[in-house]
């Protein structure tokens, strides 16, 4: 997926990465970073603080994980009809602005193809004008932007 940026401070001073900083002073060293939106913070290695010695180095690894998408819910403006535009409201947690919606023919891997979505909250999406050439179940199912994908959630589409 998408790799976001991190904001990071080493002893309070903000900072960018990767870079290598000389001439630091001795002592000790805290490096302390916010995930972005939609992801958390899964560890700093080997240690958020460590002891810069003379002539020594300190490395950190910044590890980020993404936040999975959870669908609560599923409404619909009416009753979905074959060729007609249905609006989906769904409701969850984990939602960021740029997600994409799926809608699956299946709810096994693959046969999904992305829709448009407006972001309206962390927990709401809408999904404007899905829409069904024939009667059948419909799958949705949302992705964030570190690739995380949702649990499936199912519409009916009758004739």
């Amino acid at each position: 997926g998408t790799v976001p940026s991190v904001s990071c401070k080493l002893n309070g001073v903000s900072l960018t990465g990767p870079g290598t900083f000389t001439n630091q002073p001795i002592g000790s060293k805290t490096l302390t970073c916010t995930a972005p939106t939609g992801f958390t913070l899964s560890s700093i290695t080997p240690s958020a603080t460590q002891t810069l010695t003379v002539g020594g180095t300190i490395s950190y690894k910044v590890s980020l994980a993404s936040l999975t998408p959870v669908l609560w819910n599923l409404t619909v403006n009416t009753q979905p009809k074959v060729n007609t535009n249905i609006n989906v409201t769904l409701f969850g947690s984990g939602f960021v602005g740029g997600m994409h919606a799926y809608v699956c023919t299946s709810s096994s891997t693959g046969s999904c193809s992305s829709t448009s979505t407006t972001f309206v909250s962390s927990t709401k999406l809408m999904l404007p004008k899905v829409r069904s050439s024939a009667a059948r179940r419909l799958y949705l199912r949302v992705r964030n932007l570190g690739g995380s994908w949702s649990n499936y959630k199912t519409m009916v589409v009758i004739k």
